[in-house]
């Protein structure tokens, strides 16, 4: 259950990737919602990441940042355009 799917469309800025959990819907919406528990599991292991901003309805903005061990910094912005229930990149 742990199968991660790849998706890229020729002419398409995207890629969907899709991967099944094994755990209550409500827990994995959480953890991709709740800014105190993102920086927890997010990856590459060796970043840390600060939730910049997360605003979690349509036309809200998602912003991270991670940080490596030198101190670089770098961003990651998305625009949420999904219902409210559903986490920027997460589809439930």
């Amino acid at each position: 259950m742990n199968e991660i799917h790849f998706t890229v469309e020729p002419g398409k800025h995207a890629i969907t990737i899709t991967r099944l959990f094994d755990a209550p819907r409500e827990l994995v919406y959480k953890a991709f919602t709740d800014p105190q528990l993102l920086p927890q599991w997010w990856g590459p292991r060796r970043y840390t990441t600060i939730v910049d901003k997360m605003e979690v309805r349509r036309g809200g903005i998602w912003r991270y940042i991670q940080r490596d061990s030198a101190g670089n910094e770098y961003a990651s912005t998305a625009f949420t355009t999904m219902p409210s229930r559903r986490a920027p990149g997460l589809h439930l």
